[in-house]
């Protein structure tokens, strides 16, 4: 019951959060996901719903819920002009795909990052204490565009001095998609 493990409570859903640039980005990412647990049993079980925006899960404790089991992992699909909202979610992760070429990367990540803060492990029989550093996290994925939020970010990561505690990895092209030479 991962809802147990960080101290929320079951009725909880917590959510994975991709934002794409655009509506057909979104749907996009939201096939190869999907194609990629249809092949892993242990999640394609665990499939509760699936549209064109969302897929939800069920975990072990929400099958023991009752007659009707709730599914409460939720991997939702969104532009980044789709983003009102989302400050009220438990977002476990965030994945900005292609964050230096959004027109409001800067807007989506100060929108979802305190989504991210409730993912401490807490103490099974005190949920105010916290046993462990927050798990919760905003991932951008881009390739580069001078000036851009996610520049930005990058050379935070490099610098000396990091507020943000941001990591930043570079890898060439060929390295993340086999299909470009």
């Amino acid at each position: 019951c991962p809802q147990a493990y960080y101290g929320l409570s079951k009725n909880t859903t917590i959510q994975i959060l991709v934002v794409a640039t655009d509506r057909d980005q979104a749907k996009l990412l939201r096939q190869d996901l999907f194609h990629l647990i249809e092949k892993n049993p242990m999640f394609a079980e665990r499939i509760s719903n699936s549209t064109q925006s969302f897929i939800t899960f069920f975990t072990t404790a929400d099958r023991d819920w009752g007659e009707t089991p709730r599914a409460t992992i939720k991997v939702n699909f969104i532009s980044e002009l789709t983003t009102k909202g989302v400050q009220g979610s438990s977002n476990l992760l965030v994945i900005m795909d292609e964050s230096a070429h959004m027109r409001s990367a800067d807007d989506v990540y100060l929108a979802t990052e305190p989504s991210t803060r409730c993912f401490s492990p807490k103490n099974p029989e005190d949920a105010r204490e916290i046993t462990g550093p927050n798990e919760g996290k905003v991932v951008q994925i881009s390739s580069p565009r001078e000036g851009s939020w996610f520049n930005a970010m990058f050379e935070l990561g490099l610098g000396p001095t990091n507020p943000l505690r941001t990591l930043s990895i570079q890898a060439p092209t060929w390295e993340v998609n086999p299909a470009v030479p």
